[in-house]
């Protein structure tokens, strides 16, 4: 079973004062990567109809539990218990969400019943895939790879508009433009897992970089943060 841990941000100054709450998972599954689609509202846990979903929802379920793309999804082969409440029904994502929270959908069952629960399943995260998290929106945010089971930061040092383009091409966009400040490294946060990568910008991904690992001996203050235009342009920003 698969929780995802999201920061609720109770003031308008970002991560100043947070909570954690669980708010989807994946229940039933034969691994981690795929199951019953479950939200948390109100107090309590339950499923979401079958009413409307596709693929899209699907794929915005499994990146926000921390997953690969969808694979497929799953229907009435999973259903939840009798007791538990069906809490979502006519879901309409259109891929661009964080969460499936940001999705159109209608409260209650509706005219659904637990056979139409839905179950997604997702594909396994790989070294060196990549992600953006605590962003705004799904296309920038700090920079995020995937190491020995663990998603680490990247360290700013030696990072350029090449590295920038590498990665922002590996999440399905296309460069042509970037620009570079200075990220804070953020307290408590996912620990830094490369201490540089050195792109050229023909790379397919960042594992076909130059890269180094980190050193716990290293120094490093500043990780980075990026931002993918949605016109195929690039920003890189560290705030």
């Amino acid at each position: 079973m698969k929780k995802l841990k999201m920061e609720i941000t109770l003031v308008f100054s970002l991560f100043v004062v947070s909570v954690q709450a669980e708010t989807v998972r994946l229940v039933g599954g034969v691994n981690k990567y795929e199951g019953r689609v479950e939200v948390f509202r109100d107090g309590r846990w339950g499923t979401v109809c079958d009413n409307g979903w596709d693929f899209t929802a699907a794929n915005v379920v499994c990146r926000e539990v921390g997953f690969g793309n969808a694979v497929t999804n799953v229907f009435g082969q999973n259903p939840g218990d009798a007791s538990q409440p069906i809490l979502l029904h006519n879901v309409r994502c259109t891929g661009q969400e964080l969460r499936l929270s940001d999705c159109p959908s209608k409260t209650g069952s509706g005219t659904c019943d637990h056979s139409e629960d839905i179950s997604v399943r997702c594909s396994p995260v790989n070294d060196f895939d990549v992600r953006l998290v605590d962003g705004l929106h799904l296309n920038v945010g700090r920079l995020q790879v995937y190491r020995n089971g663990t998603w680490g930061q990247v360290c700013d040092r030696h990072w350029n508009d090449d590295s920038a383009d590498v990665a922002c091409r590996q999440l399905g966009y296309v460069r042509s433009d970037s620009w570079v400040e200075s990220y804070k490294l953020k307290e408590n946060a996912s620990p830094i897992e490369f201490d540089l990568f050195q792109c050229t910008g023909s790379e397919g991904s960042l594992m076909d970089c130059v890269s180094h690992a980190w050193n716990e001996n290293s120094d490093c203050g500043n990780t980075v943060k990026i931002q993918c235009s949605y016109e195929g342009r690039i920003q890189c920003q560290y705030t």
